[in-house]
């Protein structure tokens, strides 16, 4: 679920089901009319930053929208597997998801460059706090993005994690 405001909102999901809504959730409107999603591949992934709106999932689905949701293009994926995660700042984007994949793109997903990851765990969740950026994979291990290089939390691996919640 993407929200924009009290009012706003936007649930996608599988098979490409995606509605949204203008009146805090009294009526819910289609948008797969406008997602450009011939194979009904399953949303995993809704994020906005600004009029940006990024929409990912199943088999490297990958949707833009530069006009807060109004339109959206579809990107070439730098990778043709599941994405579970991203986080959005500015022009900088980044995508992670099956195997353990995590990719950026400082251009808005024009161009992407691949993040080694030394867990290849699917990764599942992501936390944009301050400066930090942490992701969560399905070995139970917390990762902390430093510059271009992800590290692991020196932590004992718990159970999969599928989110990631800032505290304090």
């Amino acid at each position: 679920v993407l929200v924009w405001d009290a009012r706003r909102f936007l649930a996608v999901g599988a098979f490409g089901l995606a509605f949204a809504t203008e009146d805090g959730g009294q009526s819910w409107t289609p948008w797969m009319g406008r997602l450009p999603n011939p194979k009904a591949m399953h949303f995993y992934v809704a994020r906005r930053s600004g009029d940006t709106v990024v929409l990912a999932g199943e088999q490297g689905l990958l949707l833009r929208s530069g006009d807060n949701g109004h339109s959206f293009e579809a990107l070439a994926s730098p990778y043709q597997g599941s994405w579970f995660t991203a986080e959005i700042s500015g022009r900088e984007l980044l995508l992670a998801g099956l195997r353990g994949n995590v990719w950026r793109s400082v251009d808005g997903g024009n161009a992407w460059a691949q993040i080694a990851n030394p867990r290849p765990a699917s990764v599942t969740a992501s936390l944009a706090q301050g400066n930090a950026l942490l992701l969560a994979n399905h070995a139970g291990q917390v990762l902390r993005l430093q510059g271009a290089e992800l590290q692991a939390l020196d932590h004992a691996p718990q159970a999969p994690l599928a989110g990631l919640v800032a505290s304090g």
